[in-house]
């Protein structure tokens, strides 16, 4: 990148917290410098032969020098790998579990090690400079999920002088963020590149006076008398919102291929973030789907990859 790095990220590049804390920082254009320990040679040099940084877990070395390590048990909430760390545990216990189908929710005996994973993103997003913490703990409306919908909701609701609060988990835009052509939004006969779409919708909302909080989630909700609900974030604050809107957006379908499950955040992984091509500079890529996303994702691949193959399961 052109910028001076924020922050450097060292590490393996098979390690889940590190594809989180990369994929945080392409997809806020936070400037970074990310060393594998697996095949960069100066990353081989910290982690193994020098100080050991981000050889067991990633760490994060920020510009004033101080670091944050990665949680040894860092988990993403995927489904799929959730039922079978879940699925583990019973089994260690002599216990059997069926019938769990995706989505799910964090199995209870996950929700910790999860609660630590959210909170290490929302410490690193803050440490390289996003905003996770609203100014105030009352709020007309919260917001969950910075899409297209929850980014248009924010709009309307600052626009109308709501005190409103945004929260995301990755980066505003959402899904429809990460596509190179959206062809069939009103207004814009041309297409328009996702990112310019809600970028633009980020900024009117800001306009209007919403808060966006990046890289935060909540973890908890707390009944309270009046009958309202406290979230507990996982940035350290609070929020007492009057009302909520759910915009969470896509879930992806589970490819069902034997050994997929165990590769992801390892080698596989669900969508493709324009951002995250460059990550792929000389290696060789596999796209399974034929829609237009894949289509766009392939002609962007191209440009770092080796080689880019689709693999469409339909017959046309």
């Amino acid at each position: 990148m052109s910028a001076d790095p924020v922050v450097s990220l060292i590490g393996s590049g098979s390690a889940e917290a590190a594809m989180a804390a990369r994929a945080l920082l392409s997809a806020n254009g936070v400037p970074h410098r990310w060393l594998d320990v697996d095949s960069d040679p100066v990353g081989r040099l910290l982690g193994a032969e020098h100080t050991g940084l981000g050889a067991e877990q990633p760490v994060a070395v920020f510009a004033d020098g101080s670091r944050l390590v990665a949680p040894a048990d860092f988990i993403e909430p995927v489904p799929g790998r959730a039922r079978r760390r879940a699925a583990d545990h019973t089994a260690a216990a002599g216990a059997s579990r069926t019938g769990l189908v995706a989505p799910a929710r964090t199995p209870p005996e996950l929700v910790e090690q999860y609660v630590a994973s959210a909170r290490w993103r929302s410490e690193f997003a803050a440490r390289a400079g996003l905003r996770t913490r609203p100014a105030q703990v009352e709020c007309d409306v919260v917001i969950v999920g910075a899409g297209p919908a929850g980014l248009t909701a924010a709009v309307y609701a600052a626009s109308e002088g709501l005190r409103t609060v945004v929260i995301e988990r990755l980066a505003p835009g959402g899904q429809a963020g990460t596509s190179a052509r959206i062809e069939n939004y009103p207004g814009f006969p041309q297409g328009i590149s996702g990112a310019d779409l809600t970028a633009g919708a980020h900024e009117q909302a800001e306009r209007f006076g919403a808060e966006i909080l990046t890289g935060t989630e909540i973890l908890r909700t707390h009944a309270l008398a009046d009958g309202r609900n406290e979230l507990e974030l996982s940035g350290g604050a609070r929020l007492r919102p009057r009302a909520a809107v759910i915009g969470t957006g896509v879930a992806y379908r589970r490819l069902e291929a034997p050994g997929v499950e165990e590769l992801i955040g390892c080698g596989v992984s669900y969508g493709s973030a324009p951002a995250q091509a460059s990550s792929h500079r000389g290696q060789d890529v596999v796209l399974v789907g034929g829609a237009n996303s894949a289509g766009q994702a392939a002609l962007h691949l191209a440009g770092y990859a080796r080689s880019v193959t689709m693999v469409v399961r339909a017959a046309r």
